[in-house]
């Protein structure tokens, strides 16, 4: 809102409602102000739809793609990786981020409340979309999840990187049966070389 050289040591920011209110009565003001707050409010809009959102969501799968595919050059050898499946969320931790997990389209409905809260990472989501996006920059991945109750190898749905994240947490949510030093020797020693071994704790 502009203002007189009488009161140009004033800001708008830092002053008072009564004074605002007094500023906003002058109908030059207030049509500035009003004109200001419909431009704002018109750039704000967004109109989505589902098809522009599944175009979004096809254009962030082949971007991540190609990041991990084409970006930097592909692990060497064998490479095993591993991650916990037990992660607490800690106070540090942020689940505001600036993205969210595809949704589950085999799930059933479920309240709004429950699906905002869904589409808050968690510290085990981001470690398991961690551990795919290096198994896809690997040239021989072998993704290993463990606990304290055991590990074994997860399986992948498709080659797609987001598909993968839901269904390996489906999987890890299975408790597993095998004890963790016997378990992790036998993928160790199968006959192959691990090049590299990536813990994600």
């Amino acid at each position: 809102m502009p203002k007189s050289k009488r009161f140009s040591h004033l800001d708008w920011e830092t002053a008072g409602q009564k004074r605002l209110r007094v500023a906003l009565g002058v109908p030059f003001v207030s049509r500035i102000y009003n004109m200001k707050k419909s431009q704002l409010k018109k750039a704000s809009q967004r109109l989505y739809s589902q098809a522009l959102l599944e175009r979004y969501c096809k254009a962030l799968e082949t971007a991540v793609q190609i990041s991990c595919r084409y970006n930097v050059p592909p692990l060497p050898g064998r490479t095993m990786i591993l991650f916990s499946g037990d992660m607490d969320e800690d106070d540090t931790w942020s689940p505001t981020q600036d993205f969210c997990c595809p949704p589950d389209v085999e799930a059933e409905k479920v309240d709004e409340e429950a699906k905002e809260e869904k589409l808050k990472p968690s510290m085990q989501e981001v470690a398991v979309l961690l551990s795919l996006m290096i198994a896809h920059s690997a040239e021989h991945p072998q993704l290993i999840h463990f606990n304290w109750w055991g590990c074994a190898e997860v399986e992948l749905k498709s080659d797609v990187l987001l598909d993968n994240v839901r269904h390996v947490m489906k999987q890890v949510e299975v408790r597993l049966s095998f004890s963790f030093p016997s378990c992790l020797s036998t993928h160790c020693c199968n006959g192959f070389n691990t090049s590299n071994i990536t813990p994600l704790l």
